[in-house]
């Protein structure tokens, strides 16, 4: 059985769950991140839209996610000195571009 390019990218988006709050932050960023202004970053964001709420509440969680994203193909680093910048990778643009379209597609009118 072969799965199209369009299931591979739905199950990729399925099994990130909250990750996808990083990557659609480094989408709008649209540059390398550290981490630590990722991490207030990615809350900000989260919060707006949960009521304040906080997705990331160490840096352990952080590196969790991160190193799940990286291990993914979906975000690259790239070492500055000593500090490390996240930054989409072209899959990881390609996943974000995918689930915009779902969005799009979600809210057209019914036989369109």
């Amino acid at each position: 059985m072969s799965m199209s390019k369009e299931q591979i990218l739905q199950t990729i988006l399925n099994s990130i769950g909250d990750s996808v709050w990083v990557l659609t932050t480094l989408y709008k960023q649209n540059k390398g991140v550290g981490k630590e202004q990722l991490r207030g970053l990615v809350n900000e964001r989260y919060g707006a839209k949960h009521e304040g709420k906080i997705l990331i509440t160490s840096r352990h969680i952080l590196d969790r996610y991160l190193s799940r994203l990286e291990g993914a193909g979906l975000v690259d680093v790239s070492e500055h000195g000593r500090a490390r910048h996240y930054h989409l990778s072209e899959l990881g643009h390609e996943l974000i571009n995918f689930r915009k379209n779902i969005f799009i597609e979600r809210k057209k009118p019914y036989g369109k």
